[in-house]
């Protein structure tokens, strides 16, 4: 998330410019974060629920469908996103419009 936002910089500088209002911009961010973080997770879960059998064949006393275990990494997954996304967004919201503009 960070790389994104360094390279649509100045694309975020003229929205600023034109009116965008920073929370706008941490939303958009954000957004396109938990856009990427909502695929992911659907692919990790159709990948394991495909592996599990494979998986079950290694576990001894562990149900490898456990659903409490894919409840506790899915929320440690969308915490750690948010986290990621968050910060690049409020620095993506704090650009100077004037300073991106000269920039270019």
């Amino acid at each position: 998330m960070s790389y994104i936002v360094m390279r649509r910089t100045g694309e975020i500088g003229v929205r600023l410019a034109l009116g965008a209002m920073p929370a706008q911009i941490r939303m958009m961010m954000l957004g396109q974060g938990m856009r990427l973080l909502v695929v992911g997770l659907v692919v990790g879960f159709i990948g394991a629920v495909a592996m599990s059998k494979i998986i079950r064949s290694l576990l001894f006393g562990v149900n490898a469908n456990d659903p409490l275990i894919y409840a506790t990494v899915t929320v440690v997954l969308i915490i750690a996103a948010v986290v990621a996304c968050w910060l690049p967004a409020r620095r993506a919201s704090r650009v100077n419009p004037i300073v991106t503009l000269r920039a270019e």
